[in-house]
């Protein structure tokens, strides 16, 4: 495969800053249409230690790597990774011991025989845009913690944007054997004329989104005019901002081409493909989120120019994560006690509670009773709790049931006592009749009626009285 290019356009703003820590290769005004290679690091420390630091990387793997291949050579993986540990040694050459907090991001393109090799470390970005569809096809994603919380879910897209620690990234290019951070790195071969790739440093994205970089890309305009525009664009960033824009003019096919690796699409750091975890699927395996509390204390220290990056290695990187030991054990348990609860239940139909067949009794024979007029029964301290003995339960129906029988009496009483005044009262009137009727001087047969009269009265109040003392000997005896 080869590919020739348009002129490269390159841009390199100080900003608002007080110093330039952005470091672009080739330099800038020295790129032509002939080269291939393309390096973008973006320094941080504060004021001179950022900018040794994005410029050693920067000029160390861009110097190496040139003398690694040419217009017809390939581009290996192991080349990359060794031109990059050259870029750590000088690095490392430069530290006298001020430099612990310094660090660099880094990001590179490369165009050779096997296509595009692109690579990057930290959160500056990666572009392969297709004007004529006006979609992106290749998006690296930022090693930062922001990026982080929007894959989660915990933010929005466009609220790392303003969010506190959107300057704080997970992995950076610092100083140290210890601190080797390796870069991600994607093979493209899916290249065609018009293709616009783009490195730039986070200072670009402060200003524009994706959508106006593809927009402005896509318009009908020379590339000289599209550089001049986007530093418009961005004219009002705090940060420093740089940015290579190369335009890619021819493409030609050789023999052997379709054994080329091509990984964009697939690549798992492809930001395109990356969508924020939902909140409902918490239970999945899903990416650790590095906290606020542990980039805290990744961190370097707040940085003089109040760039802030957390230098992490590679143990505290993020890592996944799987289900939570409860949540493994949880369905096991949940099986045991529906077992549990099948146990008892059935244990209680073959072998019922005691006492309740004579409860059953009680009820029986209460049904079976001619129904007595009773006062409601009313809920008090004294009422047994259904919880109490079977004992207490069937004393407790016998006083009830005593109760009614004294009831049936009383109003049985009450009938024979109304019986023996309506008796008396009926023969009281039968004797003033009789009395009347034997005025005309009858004395005689009156007073023999009288005595009559007299006699029954008597012989009521003694029925009377043998009834009630009936009914008192039955009532002492319930």
């Amino acid at each position: 495969m080869k590919i020739k290019l348009y002129q490269p356009q390159a841009i390199q703003e100080q900003g608002k800053r007080p110093n330039q820590e952005d470091s672009i290769y080739p330099l800038l005004g020295e790129a032509v249409a002939e080269d291939r290679l393309f390096v973008l690091c973006d320094g941080m420390g504060g004021h001179e230690r950022g900018e040794v630091a994005s410029n050693a990387i920067c000029q160390g793997l861009g110097s190496f790597l040139k003398e690694q291949i040419n217009n017809e050579g390939l581009l290996t993986d192991d080349q990359f990774e060794a031109a990059l540990e050259y870029a750590y040694q000088q690095l490392d050459g430069k530290d006298n011991g001020e430099f612990l907090k310094a660090g660099t991001t880094m990001t590179m393109l490369c165009f050779h025989r096997g296509g595009c090799t692109a690579a990057h470390i930290g959160d500056s970005r990666i572009y392969h845009i297709r004007p004529f569809l006006k979609s992106i096809l290749y998006k690296s994603r930022d090693h930062s913690l922001v990026f982080e919380l929007y894959q989660s879910g915990e933010i929005t897209y466009d609220e790392m944007k303003t969010h506190p620690r959107k300057n704080q990234i997970s992995r950076a290019v610092v100083p140290g054997k210890d601190n080797r951070q390796k870069a991600d790195i994607v093979h493209i071969t899916d290249i065609q004329p018009g293709d616009y790739f783009v490195i730039c440093s986070d200072g670009i994205l402060e200003s524009i989104d994706d959508e106006e970089l593809v927009s402005l890309l896509a318009s009908n305009t020379e590339d000289d005019y599209k550089r001049q525009r986007l530093i418009e664009m961005t004219g009002d960033s705090d940060d420093n901002h740089s940015a290579y824009i190369v335009h890619v003019s021819e493409v030609t096919a050789e023999e052997g081409d379709a054994s080329l690796l091509n990984d964009e699409q697939t690549v798992k750091f492809n930001a395109i493909n990356i969508h924020p975890v939902a909140p409902a699927h918490a239970e999945e395996d899903v990416v650790r989120v590095v906290s606020a509390e542990t980039a805290e204390t990744a961190k370097t220290g707040r940085l003089a120019d109040s760039h802030e990056t957390s230098m992490m290695s590679h143990a505290s990187k993020p890592v996944a994560k799987g289900k939570s030991s409860s949540t493994k054990w949880l369905p096991f348990l949940l099986g045991a006690v529906v077992v549990a609860a099948a146990i008892i239940v059935y244990a209680m139909m073959v072998n019922p509670p005691k006492g309740d067949k004579d409860v059953q009794e009680i009820v029986t024979d209460i049904k079976n009773e001619s129904p007595v007029e009773t006062p409601a029964p009313t809920m008090s301290s004294e009422t047994p709790h259904p919880a109490v003995s079977p004992e207490i339960h069937k004393t407790s129906s016998s006083v009830k049931k005593s109760k009614q029988d004294l009831n049936a009496k009383k109003v049985v009483t009450d009938k024979k006592d109304d019986t023996v005044k309506e008796e008396e009262k009926k023969t009281t009137e039968e004797g003033k009749k009789s009395e009347v009727k034997d005025n005309d001087g009858h004395e005689q047969k009156g007073t023999e009626k009288k005595h009559d009269s007299e006699g029954s009265k008597n012989q009521l109040e003694e029925l009377k009285k043998r009834e009630q003392s009936e009914s008192d000997r039955k009532t002492e005896e319930a």
